[in-house]
């Protein structure tokens, strides 16, 4: 007997799942992201692996746990490598725990949550932003990064992260957060030219796709 006029959805996964499940046909619905500003600044030092983390300290969705194990793990077995998380949550005490008792105290700080608007700013100095997650829609803290040109390596998972983390061409995707998930940090810390092509093409895909110019219209 009545119908909403029109849905728009954060990710193109979300729109098809949407119209699976059966929509009245006066229903319109749009993909449109929530759109990322675009910087006139961006990464171009790639020598070392400047690891980063923004997001809420949780294990339910982002699995920080488990995250920040692996994120101990990997600078042990890289030793280029550094971390910075950005964030706060009601697992905030378990992280600094882990940090603290796997002696990762040097390799990785928590420096607290970010406003939005200061995001882009406070991690470009970083290389390589990481998402460990069980679910995701499309998140604004990876267009951020790439935005900047910071290179994604997430894990892949349910949501609309494969359409903005293109593997091997915007990103990489790892299919756990061990020996997968190393290997992806490994080949960049090797390959200074594909760390560069990636960057590249992940600033590229969100000025096309994920910019809020590109939101706007769509609206």
């Amino acid at each position: 007997s009545w119908a909403v006029c029109g849905v728009f959805c954060v990710s193109r996964n979300l729109e098809e799942k949407l119209k699976n499940r059966g929509l009245p046909y006066s229903t319109i619905t749009k993909f449109i992201p929530s759109g990322v500003k675009i910087p006139n600044y961006y990464v171009n030092d790639f020598t070392s692996l400047r690891i980063v983390f923004v997001g809420r300290l949780e294990i339910r969705q982002k699995q920080i746990v488990k995250t920040v194990q692996a994120l101990c793990k990997a600078t042990k077995l890289l030793p280029n490598s550094s971390v910075t998380i950005f964030g706060d949550g009601p697992h905030n005490n378990d992280v600094r725990r882990i940090i603290h008792t796997e002696d990762c105290n040097e390799t990785i700080k928590i420096e607290g949550p970010i406003e939005q608007d200061q995001i882009q700013e406070r991690i470009s100095n970083h290389n390589i932003i990481v998402l460990l997650s069980d679910y995701e829609g499309t998140p604004g803290a990876i267009m951020d990064a790439m935005a900047v040109g910071i290179v994604p390596v997430c894990l892949k998972c349910p949501g609309g992260i494969e359409e903005l983390v293109i593997d091997n061409k915007t990103g990489l995707l790892a299919n756990d957060r061990s020996e997968s998930f190393f290997e992806k940090l490994s080949l960049l810390s090797q390959n200074t030219k594909l760390f560069e092509n990636l960057s590249m093409a992940a600033r590229k895909h969100v000025i096309d796709n994920y910019s809020l110019h590109k939101s706007v219209k769509k609206w």
